[in-house]
C-alpha cells in the first residue's frame, strides 16, 4: 500500500514467495488498520504479520542496508537456514524472519550469539492454508552473525525463506524514554 517502502522479496519456487517492507508509523496510525492486495488471484495462500519497532532513526530508511540484506530460499526441510548478515553499524539490532510453508510448525530457537536471538513472535495460519512466520531479534556489536540456522517441531517438512536484515539505531541524543535516555533499538512487538 501507499506509505510502505519494499527492501526484500524472496520467490522459493512458485509456491513461496516473501516480502519484507516498511513505514514509519506516525500519531494516526495507532489502531489503523492496513490493506495489503495480492496483484494476481492464483489461489496460493497470502498471509502477512506488522511489527512495530523503536529507537530507529526517524528520517530516511531504518534498514541497514549498507552491507546488504541476505535471504535464503531452503528447499523442503524441518530447517529454516539463514545467510550471513554483516551490520554496517557496531551497535546493531538485528532481526530474523523465516517464512514457512507449512501451518503444522512451531518455530526453534537459533543457535549462537552476536546477537543471542529472542524468538519475538510464532504465527501458524490455519489448518488447510499451510504457512508460518517466525521473527526472531537481537542486539549485535556489528560483526557479522555467520550462518545461522533453526530447526522446527514440524510434522511435515516444507519449501522455506530465512532472512537476516538490521535496524538503525537513533542517535542516543534523539531517544528519550521520559526516564533518562534509552539505548539501541527496541523489541518488537507482533500482533
Amino acid at each position: 500500500p501507499a506509505g510502505w517502502t519494499n527492501f526484500l522479496q524472496v520467490n522459493n519456487t512458485t509456491a513461496q514467495r516473501c516480502t519484507l517492507a516498511w513505514k514509519r508509523a506516525v500519531a494516526g496510525d495507532s489502531g489503523a488498520s492496513f490493506v495489503f492486495t495480492v496483484p494476481v488471484d492464483n489461489n496460493i495462500t497470502y498471509q502477512g504479520m506488522i511489527s512495530a519497532w523503536r529507537g530507529c532513526i526517524t528520517t530516511g530508511s531504518p534498514i541497514d542496508t549498507g552491507a546488504g540484506v541476505t535471504a535464503r530460499a531452503n528447499a523442503s526441510s524441518d530447517t529454516v537456514s539463514y545467510i550471513s548478515f554483516d551490520p554496517s553499524q557496531t551497535n546493531a539490532w538485528v532481526v530474523a524472519i523465516g517464512c514457512y510453508n507449512e501451518d503444522l510448525t512451531t518455530a526453534g530457537a537459533i543457535a549462537g550469539t552476536n546477537p543471542s536471538f529472542t524468538n519475538n513472535w510464532d504465527l501458524e495460519s490455519a489448518t488447510g492454508t499451510d504457512a508460518s512466520i517466525f521473527g526472531y531479534s537481537g542486539s549485535s556489536d556489528g560483526a557479522a552473525t555467520g550462518a545461522r540456522s533453526h530447526s522446527t517441531t514440524s510434522m511435515a517438512d516444507a519449501i522455506n525463506v530465512g532472512m537476516l536484515f538490521g535496524l538503525v539505531a537513533a542517535p542516543v541524543s534523539d531517544v528519550y524514554s521520559g526516564r533518562g535516555v534509552s539505548r539501541g533499538i527496541g523489541r518488537g512487538i507482533g500482533r
